[in-house]
């Protein structure tokens, strides 16, 4: 759960950078939705419902991507959301991440969209 949305997008990272399955499932509600461009090429949809089903995605993405490496630029904060802009060293591309969080600070809906 997280109170502030800055501090959100730093542990954000940080848990990802850190390669913690279970510290990056921790931000999300059991019935997450993502939606991603990148998710199409792993599993083949372009969206996904609940936590298990994202376990085995980031699973299979972190197995892919051994150095995975997240550097926030930016953030943006809205009501009850925030989007964070960061460079994947990996990919080598440019990405805006946008959650909405629940009343209990917890993700509900995450969608990506990569920079050309």
């Amino acid at each position: 759960m997280v109170k502030n949305l800055q501090e959100f997008a730093n542990v954000w990272v940080a848990s990802w950078n850190s390669h913690d399955l279970e510290a990056i499932l921790s931000h999300y509600t059991d019935d997450i939705e993502m939606t991603s461009p990148y998710m199409v090429q792993v599993v083949g949809v372009g969206t996904l419902q609940g936590k298990e089903k994202l376990r085995e995605y980031w699973r299979l993405g972190l197995e892919r991507n051994p150095k995975l490496e997240f550097r926030v630029v930016d953030v943006a904060i809205g009501v009850d959301m925030v989007s964070i802009y960061y460079y994947s060293v990996t990919m080598q591309k440019h990405v805006i991440e946008s959650f909405w969080f629940n009343e209990n600070g917890l993700v509900f809906k995450c969608n990506s969209a990569y920079c050309a």
